[in-house]
């Protein structure tokens, strides 16, 4: 069987497995990543192969709807660049606080509004860079960039459970940690909170903001050294009085989004891990086993030279052979 077709069988089997499709939205307005862009800081390759599986992703703009669908599996905060107005702010406190579903995305830099969220999850997002500078870890992993991190020891969180031995690559991530005071303040949410994506040991968190150059780590300022703690998921556990039964809420908080954008989801094992989030926040647990199976390739890349060879014979070759074997078959009806 051709990669082409198992991986037709295999999305087929994934969107039967959930029973329905799975809305997903991402909330628009304020800058944030956008999933149907097929730019290379877009999401359209991640979203292309999460339709295939039984995903709908659309994006969702709050100051349209004040409000997040109630059928959605869950909603995503995609690097927001911009502030959230205070009534947006209210919506997603309360989606949280009634136990919906969230991927909270957040690139190095300020939260922009979103520090009553930070709170209710009982997170700490940090403001700086994860930095790892060894040239020779670089060199093998074809990284050019210190701020280009690999991830390779997994934390205890069930969404990463299949990935070990495997790569992942985060671009400009920042560190995110369970805060140690979570869950002490009266009427605090209560989560099961796992730390997970850790960085090697030689890493760290890069507080100046320089990130060229021969930068180090500071033992006298801010800088935290690794691993670094990259992702926490959070599990609440949530009674529903009608039904007398308990159900979960989950939500997943990353300090980067660049490695689910086109330009890094196919480095590693970031489409994995990618899928495995998403899944895992649908509540599609059984599908946390079946690795994603991917499209065969279907770019052709060239070498300056060759193009230039195809683009001689597309542009004049071809054009003229055509135009003389037209002239020939006119000149031979002629002498007819």
């Amino acid at each position: 069987m051709d990669s082409a077709s198992e991986q037709t069988i295999g999305n087929a089997i994934q969107r039967m497995s959930r029973g329905g499709e799975r809305l997903v939205v991402f909330l628009e307005g304020h800058g944030e990543r956008q999933p149907l862009s097929s730019e290379s800081t877009g999401m359209s390759q991640l979203v292309a192969q999460l339709q295939r599986s039984g995903f709908l992703v659309q994006p969702h703009n709050l100051v349209r709807t004040q409000s997040i669908p109630q059928n959605a599996s869950f909603a995503v905060i995609a690097a927001p660049q911009q502030d959230f107005l205070p009534g947006e702010v209210a919506v997603l406190k309360t989606y949280v606080e009634q136990g919906g579903n969230l991927l909270w995305l957040q690139d190095p830099g300020g939260l922009h509004g979103l520090q009553v969220l930070e709170e209710l999850l009982g997170v700490q997002i940090h403001t700086g860079t994860v930095i790892d500078a060894n040239e020779d870890l670089q060199a093998m992993l074809g990284i050019n960039h210190p701020a280009v991190v690999p991830v390779v020891d997994y934390g205890k969180a069930e969404l990463v459970s299949k990935l070990a031995g495997k790569q992942t690559v985060f671009p400009f991530a920042t560190l995110v940690a369970r805060d140690p005071q979570a869950g002490t303040q009266e009427g605090a949410l209560v989560w099961q909170a796992d730390e997970f994506l850790y960085t090697l040991p030689a890493s760290w968190l890069e507080s100046s903001g320089v990130l060229e150059g021969a930068v180090k780590f500071d033992e006298g300022s801010d800088d935290q050294p690794g691993p670094v703690p990259l992702g926490v998921s959070l599990v609440r556990q949530l009674e529903t009085v009608a039904e007398h039964s308990r159900s979960e809420q989950r939500v997943v908080v990353m300090g980067d989004s660049d490695f689910m954008l086109n330009s890094f989801i196919g480095q590693g094992a970031n489409l994995d891990l990618a899928s495995n989030i998403f899944n895992w926040l649908s509540a599609d647990d059984s599908l946390l086993k079946v690795p994603v199976i991917r499209a065969p390739d279907t770019q052709l890349e060239l070498s300056e030279t060759a193009g230039a060879v195809l683009g001689t014979f597309f542009l004049f070759v071809l054009p003229l052979g055509l135009l003389a074997a037209g002239l020939w078959i006119w000149w031979r009806r002629r002498r007819r």
